[in-house]
């Protein structure tokens, strides 16, 4: 760090370097919002959790009837309805949003920054039909920021500035 002359001129200093870094917002947010995009990533379709911590719902267990990848693709009945299923095909019995990938894939993919802001924007549009179901059906808090995930992304994005203030 230089040898400043006055706290004047130290704080001159400071603002240019405050105002460099407000020029750099998008630099300084991106891997935060990268960060946090992979962390409900990770707790929407591998964890089955909702942005409070709970499961996101529950599969029916009505009876179904769905067309099987067999050799004959027959359709199967499941006695334990859409929970079975997913079991089946080893998906296991919670909610995870997660069945071929492919929402998981553009949501890891829908970062954009818009207006000073990043945010999730499914590019798909059977993504959005799917996201769109699952609020419908499980509420907003699927796909909400947990409060972790909130506090996590103010820390990284602290964490870049206070390098960029101390000129790292």
């Amino acid at each position: 760090m230089p040898v400043f002359r006055s706290l004047d001129a130290y704080q001159k200093a400071l603002d240019k370097r405050a105002k460099d870094i407000l020029s750099l917002q998008r630099e300084v947010t991106l891997n935060a919002a990268k960060a946090v995009n992979l962390d409900r990533s990770s707790r929407i379709f591998e964890s089955g959790e909702n942005a409070n911590g709970g499961p996101i719902g529950q599969y029916s267990t009505d009876p179904i009837y769905i067309n099987t990848t067999t050799p004959k693709n027959v359709k199967r009945k499941f006695q334990g309805g859409y929970r079975a299923y997913k079991i089946f095909i080893g998906r296991g019995g919670k909610v995870n949003l997660f069945l071929t990938g492919e929402l998981q894939r553009d949501f890891i993919s829908s970062l954009v920054y818009i207006n000073g802001v990043w945010e999730e924007r499914l590019k798909k549009p059977s993504s959005v039909n799917k996201a769109n179901g699952a609020k419908d059906k499980y509420g907003n808090v699927v796909f909400q920021f947990s409060k972790e995930e909130d506090e996590g992304y103010k820390r990284l994005v602290g964490q870049v500035l206070t390098r960029k203030m101390q000129g790292r």
